[in-house]
């Protein structure tokens, strides 16, 4: 509450969730929106929506690659973990003849390709 009577001093927007009307932890909020000049938020799109702000630019969607590109050493990697399944990561390096710096450094950077991120944190977690 003194928060928003410092904002209310400075003519600043205030802006409150609504709560449970039986709620002992509401009753700032709910007091704010029912006596002062506070804007009740019904949903995110509402603080926008009230400092006129236009979101056109930010509301870009921007779509994820459906299919990851791999490189010759990870399509050796992935294939060997596609047939053997969970493994060490020696194992994976000893298999692959990789260094083991170099099988972290390829699982790790391919952690959005939905398989090996999945073999990526069992084996290494």
């Amino acid at each position: 509450m003194a928060t928003a009577e410092i904002a209310f001093g400075y003519n600043r927007d205030v802006f409150a969730l609504p709560g449970r009307t039986t709620d002992i932890q509401s009753q700032g909020c709910n007091n704010l929106i029912k006596i002062k000049s506070t804007h009740l938020v019904s949903t995110a799109a509402d603080i926008p929506f009230i400092l006129n702000w236009t979101l056109k630019a930010l509301l870009k969607v921007i779509q994820k690659k459906l299919f990851t590109e791999l490189d010759p050493e990870e399509i050796i990697i992935y294939n060997f973990l596609k047939a053997q399944g969970k493994s060490t990561l020696d194992t994976i390096a000893v298999s692959c003849q990789t260094p083991t710096s170099k099988a972290v450094h390829l699982l790790l950077r391919k952690a959005d390709f939905a398989y090996l991120q999945e073999v990526t944190f069992q084996i290494l977690f």
